[in-house]
């Protein structure tokens, strides 16, 4: 798509912004991270993951499975209910089709 008045200019696209529950579960698996006195360098050499998707994970830019906010609270030591919370979250942060296992059509 093409600005009017501005021949060959491209319009970009906005990115999706997180959604509230993505959002909590970024925050909290950052607050996790902090107070197990981790950088997230060290996270992603643990899990042989990048850091970038340990900061996409952080900033809600990226969807986590249970699995993957499992694996970064067992890195954590985060038990409980606080991981039971931020697994709650996990499970509740995909798109609506995702947390009602349908897809859209």
């Amino acid at each position: 798509m093409t600005c009017s008045g501005a021949p060959g200019r491209v319009l970009a696209t906005p990115k999706p912004r997180p959604t509230p529950q993505a959002r909590a579960l970024a925050d909290g698996l950052r607050a996790a991270r902090k107070a197990a006195r981790l950088a997230a360098t060290e996270v992603a050499d643990k899990l042989a993951w990048s850091q970038s998707t340990i900061s996409r994970i952080e900033t809600g830019l990226r969807a986590a499975s249970a699995e993957e906010v499992s694996a970064l609270l067992a890195v954590y030591q985060v038990t409980g209910e606080w991981r039971e919370a931020l697994l709650s979250l996990s499970r509740d942060s995909g798109p609506w089709w995702f947390r009602r296992r349908v897809l859209p059509v």
